[in-house]
């Protein structure tokens, strides 16, 4: 569990109250701490898609305050006065070899100087505001090569241009500044959210993100445009529809049930196809519809009919739409096992069915027509951070969970499973009679998606991987592992070829 000290820290960020941390020193051993602390932040107000950016921001900036307490303990220690232009030149030359080694005596000694880093937040309406202070003024030479790489920074285009026009032999500046700067723009944060001052003893670097980066109109226009085309995708099939109903009456029988399935050729095949599949894990095959509901259970096959509606609108043969099956059956299958590892237990049919939907507004927006698709590459070409959910967030001011729901809300999906699909990467949203289920899928999710990506396992909330005994990231590769080989062991010929 978080500690109560961050539990206060997280409460006041999230309610618009500043928060103030306070650094001896910073190095690349306090990165971890870093990316978690700020992830729980960013969590609490569901901007978690913006920790790459802000983590990577906020570690250079600290580092460089962290340098420049170092670079004044260091020229009180060779007796040099750095605001001394001469003693400076003349202090410098060395500097860099000492503290590239990371010079043990030196670290000591700012621990014991008057030197402190300070690390200031601030939640606002419109935007997240931040401050990295040291308690020492800039000298002339500083601050003017401060400002050459803000105006490099602001022609190069990458980091390759950066790095070209920025190599820096004379001292360790290095091209921390010219990276953040990058890495703001590219992500449509242009300059003026970024500065740095001294006055009075402070140096503090300052820098803002937006929670709105796109214009208000252009993102509107893209949501009609979203809008607009899950209106125009196929209703839920009726026959399906009909089906459901069928299920859910408390007087229907199971021949009754079997009889009006098998009616449709095409709905009997895709339910004796899921009935087989790993998802069930059954003994032996199944070959008939009564049999389907008998080994699996009425409360199965309406899920199974709710997939099966779902794949008739968005088919296997867009291979697009092919790889978010692929994904969804893994997800529903690590659901089911993970169900029963939570503690307390989620229930599992709910689970399994929830872990095959949860992707459908993915499947809504590979299957967009051309213009938004356009829309969306054009905007990516422009950054440097390849980082699907902040593209998703910035771009369509609607990420897929929300377009997922708005398609279930639809097709009269029950209340079950529109609280999967809309909360199934923010759990700690829904409503606590669905939280189990969330948290379950949410957690599936993460490990399905580790087939094809690593994920960042300072984004995950600690509290939910905690209810699976889930305490590294290591445990949380071994267990996804495990669970993709039983998927492959179990999963049928059929079901091979057909995702494959």
């Amino acid at each position: 569990m978080i500690s109560s000290g961050l539990d206060i820290e997280i409460k006041n960020f999230s309610q618009g109250k500043p928060i103030e941390r306070q650094y001896f020193q910073f190095s690349e051993l306090d990165c971890p701490n870093l990316e978690n602390y700020v992830a729980s932040l960013l969590r609490s107000i569901s901007l978690e898609f913006l920790l790459e950016i802000v983590f990577t921001v906020l570690n250079e900036l600290l580092v460089n305050a962290f340098k420049a307490n170092v670079k004044r303990v260091y020229f009180e220690k060779i007796g040099k006065n750095i605001f001394n232009k001469e003693d400076y030149l003349e202090g410098i030359a060395n500097f860099r070899e000492e503290f590239g080694d990371l010079n043990s005596g030196l670290v000591d000694a700012v621990e014991k100087s008057n030197y402190r880093i300070q690390l200031k937040l601030l939640n606002e309406k419109d935007k997240i505001r931040f401050w990295v202070s040291n308690n020492a003024s800039m000298v002339d030479e500083e601050m003017e090569r401060i400002n050459t790489r803000l105006i490099s920074a602001s022609k190069v285009k990458n980091l390759t241009e950066a790095y070209q026009d920025n190599l820096d032999s004379y001292e360790s500046s290095g091209l921390g500044l010219v990276l953040v700067q990058l890495l703001l723009r590219n992500s449509g944060i242009t300059e003026n959210f970024f500065s740095i001052r001294s006055e009075n003893d402070i140096t503090t670097a300052y820098f803002e993100i937006p929670k709105e980066i796109i214009p208000l109109e252009m993102k509107e226009k893209i949501r009609k445009i979203l809008l607009d085309g899950v209106e125009g995708l196929p209703p839920f099939p009726k026959n399906i529809s009909n089906l459901l109903s069928i299920v859910n009456n408390k007087n229907s029988t199971i021949q009754k049930i079997s009889t009006e399935i098998e009616k449709d050729p095409g709905i009997t095949v895709e339910v004796i196809k899921l009935s087989n599949s790993a998802l069930f894990q059954v003994q032996g095959q199944i070959a008939s519809v009564s049999e389907a509901i008998k080994r699996i259970g009425l409360r199965n096959i309406e899920k199974i009919l709710y997939a099966a509606g779902a794949r008739s609108v968005f088919p296997l043969k867009n291979s697009r739409v092919k790889e978010i099956w692929k994904h969804a059956s893994l997800s529903a299958f690590m659901s089911v096992h993970l169900s029963q590892l939570r503690n307390p237990h989620a229930r599992k049919e709910l689970c399994s069915i929830g872990g095959l939907l949860h992707d459908l507004g993915r499947m809504v927006l590979v299957t967009l027509d051309t213009y938004l698709i356009e829309v969306i590459n054009n905007l990516r070409e422009d950054r440097l951070m390849n980082h699907s959910s902040f593209i998703e967030e910035i771009t369509l001011g609607a990420n897929h969970t929300e377009i997922g729901l708005i398609l279930a809300t639809k097709w009269n999906f029950p209340e079950e499973l529109k609280e999967i699909i809309a909360h199934h990467h923010r759990p700690w949203q829904s409503k606590q009679s669905f939280l189990a289920e969330c948290e379950t899928v949410y957690i599936a999710d993460i490990m399905a998606n580790l087939q094809r990506k690593r994920t960042n396992f300072a984004i995950l909330d600690p509290n939910i991987l905690a209810k699976f005994s889930i305490k590294t990231y290591e445990q949380l590769v071994e267990m996804a592992d495990d669970l993709s080989l039983k998927f492959s062991k179990l999963a049928s010929e059929e079901e091979k070829e057909e995702l494959n």
